[in-house]
């Protein structure tokens, strides 16, 4: 026998699906039947399962930046994976997060059944921020689509804060503003402003 890395229940070597929480095993998915039962206890230590921060300062960090706190995002959950899960290579998977985002969104999904709360659809969210991504090869202003790629991610986050209210409820929710976080949205503001005039103002220089 074997047990289920995300909930520990025992299920049989060669499994491709965990009947009690749903994780999906095999080579499209980053789940492998453990030889022996993970630890319960990295599940209740009062802290959240996954990164935390409010959708409205994800929005507004992932704008402003350019998709940049996207990778960010990426990186922390990858990050708290490999210490809770033992998965290893979080700066690769965050490098290659196009890619790699049905890995995490299927995890997160796991553990939503795992806790009995709404599930999402990892396929259809993953699919949705690969071709969104693929707005950055558009020509001017059309790339401006690849910036919304943390759109999927916010309905990600809204189930992991609900995942993560219930496990760690004293948790801090990181929904303020730190000094760091409104120097980058000013600065972010700023190129924006340049960027977006640029595009759609008359160059003073051209012909007429």
């Amino acid at each position: 026998m074997a047990f289920c890395p995300n909930c520990s229940t025992e299920v049989a070597a060669d499994a491709l699906k965990c009947p009690q929480c749903e994780a999906m095993f095999g080579a499209s998915s980053a789940w492998r039947p453990s030889a022996t039962r993970p630890d319960a206890a990295l599940y209740v230590q009062g802290k959240p399962l996954y990164f935390a921060v409010s959708c409205s300062k994800l929005a507004v960090l992932a704008v402003v930046t350019f998709g940049l706190y996207v990778i960010y995002w990426f990186y922390r959950n990858w990050k708290m994976e490999q210490q809770r899960a033992g998965r290893g290579w979080p700066l690769l998977l965050t490098a290659l997060c196009p890619l790699t985002a049905y890995l995490l969104f299927d995890s997160i999904r796991s553990s939503l059944v795992r806790h009995s709360l709404p599930k999402i659809d990892a396929g259809l969210l993953a699919l949705s921020f690969f071709a969104l991504n693929l707005g950055s090869r558009f020509p001017d202003p059309y790339w401006i689509l690849a910036v919304l790629s943390f759109v999927p991610i916010l309905f990600v986050q809204a189930h992991v804060n609900k995942l993560n209210s219930q496990l760690a409820p004293d948790a801090p929710p990181n929904d303020r503003y730190s000094g760091a976080n409104i120097a980058v949205v000013v600065v972010g503001a700023l190129v924006w402003l340049l960027v977006l005039a640029g595009m759609f103002l008359p160059d003073p220089n051209g012909a007429g």
